[in-house]
């Protein structure tokens, strides 16, 4: 598997190293159904790398997981957990205006209410999640195709940056 991080700025993922490492979920019975690019499962990672730190990402294979939090189980150094969130979403293309397209993925939640100038108005549109450390800082006049929809991305859902999913509110082209 690979590890990544994000760096720069505007952010762009960087790989750190590639490492062997082994996936299992945590048995907490049945997993609900994601809302978001963010699966509810519990993943665990355990690997031989000590400079694993949370806040980078590790990639393996097509599946991409967060990395929330990192301990020495055995406190010897030998083998160290990592408490992972996996970002799930449909396989896309995210084009930045100008630039090349990047394969990604996008949760794509339609109908989402959107409050209007004044705050009186509330329509409806399609509100896409992306992964930064696969898009970077995507913004307004960018374009995300997925499931066979062309987006245009309108902009930024207030408060959708937390530095590790973008939300950005779109309209089919």
């Amino acid at each position: 598997m690979t590890v990544k991080k994000l760096s720069g700025d505007p952010p762009a993922a960087m790989t750190v190293t590639t490492v062997w490492g082994g996936f299992s979920a945590s048995a907490t019975g049945s997993v609900p159904v994601s809302g978001g690019l963010r699966s509810p499962a519990a993943i665990q990672c355990r690997m031989r790398y000590p400079d694993l730190l949370a806040g980078w990402f590790l990639v393996d294979g097509l599946q991409l997981f967060h990395v929330n939090h990192v301990r020495n189980p055995d406190g010897k150094g030998r083998d160290w957990l990592a408490s992972c969130t996996e970002l799930v979403g449909d396989p896309a293309v995210y084009t930045p205006a100008g630039g090349n397209p990047v394969d990604t993925r996008c949760f794509v939640i339609h109908d989402a209410p959107f409050i209007g100038e004044q705050s009186q108005t509330v329509v409806y549109r399609a509100r896409l999640e992306l992964p930064l450390i696969e898009v970077g800082r995507a913004k307004k006049g960018d374009r995300v195709m997925t499931r066979g929809v062309d987006y245009e991305v309108l902009g930024l859902v207030a408060g959708g940056d937390d530095g590790v999913v973008r939300l950005l509110w779109g309209t089919p082209a």
